[in-house]
């Protein structure tokens, strides 16, 4: 759930299938605008200018006075592998850019004007535990702090990367 001004915007998967509705909710008056079903959608995670993003392997941005999608990128997989993209997704508005972990190594940076990749860092860097050897070392969790991306490591390793360089 996403609590953007006075309004709530709650995806729920509805299974199976790829389906979810999107529910938007008055806050202030404590009722239902609008429940759309969109189609794999995942955890919205920021509201600017119009445009609600959502997170997951597939982030996508939607319009939501036109009630449409403006973009959507494939991060189902990568180099032959399947990924897990991280519930913490951060919005930079400041830079136009999207900042989305990935649980097994590493985090993407994407354009959040059409969704481009732009990149992705490494926060593994061979950094393995003999006694977690399916353990998770990629960025779990994202913050913004002013110009510093914080990024927290499955393994509980602490990043801190400047915006500016990514």
């Amino acid at each position: 759930m996403l609590i953007s001004g006075n309004r709530a915007y709650i995806a729920s998967p509805t299974p199976p299938g790829p389906a979810t509705r999107l529910h938007i909710v008055d806050l202030a008056a404590g009722t239902l605008i609008k429940s759309l079903t969109i189609d794999q959608l995942r955890t919205p995670f920021a509201y600017r200018d119009g445009v609600l993003y959502f997170g997951g392997n597939m982030p996508t941005a939607w319009d939501v006075g036109r009630e449409q999608i403006i973009w959507r990128t494939d991060l189902t997989q990568r180099q032959g592998r399947l990924l897990f993209i991280s519930h913490h997704s951060v919005l930079d508005p400041a830079r136009r850019r999207i900042y989305l972990g990935e649980y097994d190594n590493s985090f993407f940076v994407l354009s959040s004007a059409d969704g481009a990749v732009l990149g992705s860092v490494d926060v593994r860097r061979g950094h393995t535990n003999p006694t977690r050897i399916m353990g998770m070392y990629g960025a779990s969790r994202l913050r913004l702090a002013r110009d510093l991306l914080i990024v927290g490591a499955g393994d509980r390793r602490l990043f801190a990367y400047a915006t500016t360089a990514l």
